[in-house]
């Protein structure tokens, strides 16, 4: 029986993705043996998908969308195929160290908490992250503070765990498929009082050429006042 499904959401991550893969089975193996990987390629046009086929476990299943339709829509097809009690939401690049994912793992399943989320700005993490990156993520929190009332430090880091039965109606409702998924599914966990913890991590950031740039900055502004819109009704 399947416990616990790690969901990777992959967009030409060629480059670190099959190591990455295979420190989190080497680790799950050990630490939470009945679990599952599911890789969802969003229409990458690299060698992503040959590459996590490259790892030779049968834990894991990769399913490949034909073109890119954004992180937010592959979070909630993956969350659909995930057969677990414990889902994780993980980014591709590895900047996780996979040994901290028990925190959040077992933040749930001591049944404390409905979601975990890493807090890149909590006093206990160790982040070695860029200033842009740095100054963009602490904007963004302050507007959404300021747009929704909301109290959490950080809604975007690429780490997240959930117990599945009392969140799938949210996913479920989460319109937005791209960066803001996270933003709404927070927004729309707390309006109906879920149990939310933040938790420290540690974070390499590994990507150093992708991320956020002013056009990808200037659309996630626009979609999060589609969000303000949208529960101002």
């Amino acid at each position: 029986m399947i416990k616990h499904s790690i969901i990777i959401p992959a967009y030409n991550e060629e480059a670190g993705i099959k190591g990455y893969l295979s420190n989190l089975t080497r680790f799950f193996d050990v630490k939470f043996p009945n679990y599952e990987i599911i890789v969802i390629d969003d229409g990458s046009k690299d060698s992503t998908v040959k590459e996590v086929k490259a790892v030779k476990s049968s834990k894991i299943n990769c399913i490949k969308f034909s073109k890119n339709q954004g992180k937010g829509k592959a979070l909630k097809y993956g969350f659909t195929q995930a057969q677990g009690n414990v889902v994780v939401f993980l980014d591709a690049g590895g900047d996780f160290p996979p040994k901290q994912i028990s925190n959040f793992v077992k933040a749930i399943e001591q049944d404390k908490f409905d979601i975990a989320i890493a807090n890149k700005w909590d006093k206990r993490s160790r982040v070695h992250y860029s200033l842009k990156r740095k100054i963009f993520s602490k904007i963004f929190s302050k507007i959404n503070s300021i747009l929704f009332k909301i109290n959490f430090s950080d809604t975007q880091a690429g780490l997240k765990a959930l117990n599945k039965k009392r969140t799938e109606n949210i996913i479920s409702k989460v319109e937005n498929n791209g960066f803001v998924f996270d933003l709404e599914f927070l927004i729309l966990a707390s309006k109906n009082n879920l149990k939310i913890v933040e938790l420290p991590v540690v974070l390499n950031w590994k990507n150093k050429k992708g991320g956020i740039n002013l056009k990808t900055a200037l659309k996630m502004f626009q979609q999060t006042l589609v969000l303000k819109k949208r529960f101002a009704k």
